[in-house]
């Protein structure tokens, strides 16, 4: 089965992408550490997911997500 998102949805998932792409980026060229680029990134994804009308609750869920996979690429 297909699962196909709502476009107001996909919309503000691929701005918060692209804030936390943008916010990593820029603590990476700042020489901060991952741990710190990623807080970065969390904040900036969930600050636009905020913007979108996304419930805290939403935001945290991600914030989780992207957490779980963060650690299991640095081996944390």
């Amino acid at each position: 089965m297909e699962y196909t998102m709502p476009p107001e949805v996909e919309a503000m998932a691929d701005a918060a992408g692209e804030s936390a792409y943008e916010a990593y980026t820029a603590a990476v060229d700042q020489g901060l550490p991952p741990g710190e680029c990623f807080e970065a990134a969390c904040q900036a994804a969930g600050d636009t997911m905020g913007e979108f009308g996304a419930p805290p609750e939403m935001v945290n869920d991600m914030i989780d997500a992207a957490a779980t996979g963060f650690n299991d690429a640095v081996g944390q």
